[in-house]
């Protein structure tokens, strides 16, 4: 799918929702959250190509530091994602401890390069 039919799918439903909620219908909800699942499904079957680059990191012998920027770049726009989701949803307070999670996951997928920087200070120092 291009993504202008993905932007009319998302505008067509957002128009949808709007004029549910002008009428008070208890369904209101329901467009934008079903547009809102097919774009992140046609999202995500466009991000399993990206499979194909991984394993090509991996025989390329693509160093390490290559494969951590990506695995941060990755855990950084799904929780991103997810907590633009709950925001979507009205659940503020847990998009917020999402994005919280997220910050979380990369500062510890990035203590390993932390310490290696570390101990090369220290053998500069000693």
């Amino acid at each position: 799918m291009t993504l202008a039919g993905a932007l009319g799918i998302g505008i067509l439903g957002a128009v949808l929702s709007s004029l549910l909620k002008e009428w008070k219908s208890p369904y209101a909800a329901y467009p934008a959250l079903l547009s809102g699942l097919f774009l992140l499904i046609t999202a995500f079957s466009k991000i399993q190509g990206l499979s194909s680059l991984w394993r090509f990191f991996e025989g390329a012998g693509v160093s390490d530091a290559m494969k951590l920027v990506l695995k941060v770049l990755g855990v950084g726009y799904v929780s991103e994602i997810g907590a633009e989701i709950c925001q979507e949803l009205h659940g503020p307070l847990l998009a917020s401890r999402l994005l919280f999670l997220g910050r979380v996951e990369i500062f510890l997928l990035c203590l390993p390069v932390l310490e290696e920087l570390a101990l090369s200070a220290i053998k500069m120092l000693g």
